[in-house]
């Protein structure tokens, strides 16, 4: 039997209320511009105020035209198996380096000078770096764990046909009307009217 999906068996971290009934699943690349953006204003703004009132879950949605988007995928997997409650901000730490992962800017590093660079880089925010080089490995078993993450990711990225990045489910339809341009109060207005649209509990 094949394994469950990401958000049944909570591969894929979350920020804010478990129960809310408004779910939002968020796919993002690290070393896509419009990901980041999206990424920075639902940490900075929009989960302290609606935190209670939604629960948001991410995957790393690797785009594959981007030359390091599968390391740096691999990356902010490996900082959230080490530790958990770590994810969100190793992930926006990498999303900050992102330009300095582009093509023409490392071209000539390999994977192993990539991830050692990335391990450093969430070692700031807390993650303990010897226990991240080894999930980086290829030759170690829990290189494997990540791997394996980053196919549940794709996978079900790809059951639900998307595209681009960032693209976000609610309530498990997409939504193609959400923009990483949005701020606060256009965040507030959508879940407003999700959370009317709920269907009541009969007792």
């Amino acid at each position: 039997m094949p394994p469950a999906a990401p958000r049944v068996v909570q591969w894929a971290k979350f920020l804010g209320n478990p129960e809310a009934p408004v779910v939002v699943e968020v796919f993002l690349d690290a070393m896509c511009p419009f990901s980041g953006k999206m990424l920075r204003t639902m940490m900075d703004t929009v989960m302290p105020k609606l935190g209670q009132n939604m629960k948001l879950i991410v995957y790393n949605y690797v785009q594959t035209w981007h030359f390091s988007s599968v390391i740096l995928a691999k990356a902010a997997i490996a900082a959230g198996q080490v530790c958990p409650d770590k994810y969100f901000p190793a992930f926006r730490a990498l999303v900050d380096v992102r330009e300095a992962y582009l093509e023409e800017a490392c071209c000539g590093k390999t994977y192993c000078q990539i991830m050692e660079e990335l391990g450093s880089v969430v070692e700031g925010v807390g993650i303990d770096k010897q226990k991240f080089m080894e999930r980086a490995d290829v030759k170690s078993e829990k290189h494997t764990d990540v791997v394996n993450e980053v196919k549940l990711h794709t996978k079900y990225g790809r059951q639900n046909s998307i595209h681009v990045t960032p693209t976000v489910i609610i309530n498990g339809l997409i939504d193609p009307a959400i923009s990483s341009s949005w701020g606060l109060p256009e965040w507030e207005e959508r879940l407003k009217y999700y959370k009317e649209q709920a269907i009541p509990v009969q007792p």
